[in-house]
């Protein structure tokens, strides 16, 4: 083990580790040091130290193994590791990283470094994802997971973090603050550009337009002409309709364009186009649905801060067919507020259940096969978390407090900154790490966006007869009481007992 850090009591030490491996040194009459295989919170070696001054040091150990140990080299800075995120014009940030640095520490930097007006806030709004083989996308990671043993991982040297918006909440749709709104810009022309936004033909060159407006100004038939966009084309036409024209007829058309648009404000003009759709923000997931025989079997399932919305998915342009091309629908939207809870069975299904209507005996449930049922509760959870956010509340009903969070540190230098069980399970964010223990459902509806002071009087009242964690909250729209758990995040119209 080379200990790349230099910390006092540690001096000659060496050891014969195979592979990759991360240590922590904390202060004791008798130190201990833990070596642990990248990846794994086991240890596979722990040896006695002598005291050492620091209360914790983190220290980065890199052994050569013959064997290797995936594509992506670990660079290694004053005993910190570099950690490079990008953005989604390709832009890069370069962070210095602990061992034990976590994404939620990340994010929370990243908001300082894109420079948000109000970075410990809005960056609750974000999410750091990986993108293993340098082109797809993943899932959004768990706030609490440490990014180097993720980063070590990768066998694609092409791998990546991405940092984009994963909550498209009304504050932050609202925001004035310029760099929000370049981070909603550069997510849609994404979502347009990759076809997760579907689009017709007529769009694609006036979208195009905008794009080009926004990163040339006016248009100049001096240099804006076919041959002018050849090695960047990509980035304007969207992927399904790449190959529907030739190179120089996408030109053609997307100068027509350019020089009849007039605007000043092309960026807010292009996401104010693209958010007009009825599921603009939405994460999407795959679902294969059998309780209605009216809506196609294999649909899309969205979370947005609006709740659930099934979606038929688009048709692709035809060569020989152009009209053939559809956008995604809307067949059914069902409103946070009316959603009573949801779960789902790990790599099974998902469900969700709908408040009853009228008089009826039974709750509507709808339930929907697929691996991502985790996925699609944590988004709703966080939703439902961010609601009670933008009326200043905690989970509990309390009022929030402004906190925040610890950040990572920058290296300072942006010279890279340039563009570019089946058990059911809890949906609630601290019953993640529970999935193994027993089951539970998940109950987080918007009636949890409790006014501040009936939710904090409710907080207080009936809370001696309730089992510890359980406090009582108002509804604030039928004025019913439901109960909230605030160790575990669970949410429930019945009063639990003991």
């Amino acid at each position: 083990v080379e200990l790349l850090s230099t910390v006092p009591g540690l001096g000659g030490y060496a050891s014969r580790v195979t592979g990759r491996v991360r240590c922590s040194v904390y202060q004791r009459s008798a130190a201990r040091l833990d070596v642990r295989r990248a990846g794994s919170r086991a240890p596979v070696a722990r040896t006695a130290v002598a005291g050492g001054s620091v209360a914790r040091a983190a220290c980065w150990s890199v052994a050569m193994a013959a064997s290797g140990a995936g594509g992506k080299d670990i660079k290694v800075l004053s005993g910190k590791v570099i950690v490079r995120v990008n953005l989604l014009d390709n832009s890069q940030k370069t962070l210095l990283v602990e061992p034990t640095t976590t994404v939620q520490d990340v994010i929370r930097t990243m908001a300082d470094k894109v420079g948000f007006a109000n970075p410990a806030d809005d960056c609750l709004n974000f999410s750091l994802h990986e993108v293993k083989d340098g082109v797809t996308i993943e899932r959004a990671l768990p706030g609490g997971a440490e990014v180097v043993p993720i980063q070590e991982s990768w066998d694609d040297s092409n791998a990546k973090f991405v940092f984009q918006i994963k909550l498209f909440t009304a504050s932050l749709m609202a925001s004035t603050d310029s760099k929000i709104i370049y981070m909603a810009y550069i997510q849609s022309v994404y979502n347009i550009i990759s076809g997760i936004y579907p689009v017709k033909l007529d769009d694609v060159a006036m979208l195009a337009a905008l794009q080009l407006q926004n990163k040339f100004g006016d248009h100049n038939p001096d240099s804006h002409k076919p041959g002018f966009l050849t090695q960047s084309l990509l980035e304007y036409i969207p992927n399904p309709w790449f190959n529907i024209r030739t190179p120089k007829e996408w030109e053609e058309k997307l100068f027509v364009a350019h020089s009849e648009l007039s605007t000043t404000t092309p960026m807010a003009d292009y996401v104010a186009f693209v958010s007009g759709r009825e599921y603009y923000g939405s994460t999407l997931f795959g679902v294969r649905q059998k309780f209605d025989r009216k809506m196609p079997k294999t649909l899309l399932l969205g979370v947005n801060a609006k709740g659930v919305l099934l979606l038929k998915p688009g048709k692709p342009p035809q060569k020989d067919d152009v009209e053939a091309a559809t956008e995604m629908v809307v067949l059914a939207s069902h409103p946070l507020s009316d959603i009573y809870r949801w779960a789902y069975k790990p790599g099974v299904n998902f469900y969700f259940e709908m408040k009853p209507e009228d008089d009826s005996e039974e709750n509507p449930v709808y339930t929907f096969s697929t691996v991502e049922g985790q996925h699609i509760a944590d988004m709703l959870t966080d939703y439902a978390m961010a609601l009670l956010r933008e009326m200043g509340l905690n989970p509990d009903g309390t009022r929030r407090d402004d906190r925040n969070m610890g950040a990572v540190e920058s290296d300072g230098d942006d010279s890279e900154d340039e563009s570019e069980a089946d058990d059911v399970v809890v949906a609630e964010e601290e019953a993640k790490e529970e999935a193994e223990a027993a089951p539970a459902e998940a109950a987080a509806p918007e009636e949890a966006v409790a006014e501040e002071a009936p939710a904090e009087e409710a907080a207080a009242e009936g809370a001696s007869d309730l089992p510890p964690g359980w406090i009582e909250v108002e509804d604030p729209d039928s004025g019913d009481i439901y109960y909230y758990n605030n160790d575990t995040g669970e949410s429930a119209w019945d009063k639990p007992t003991a």
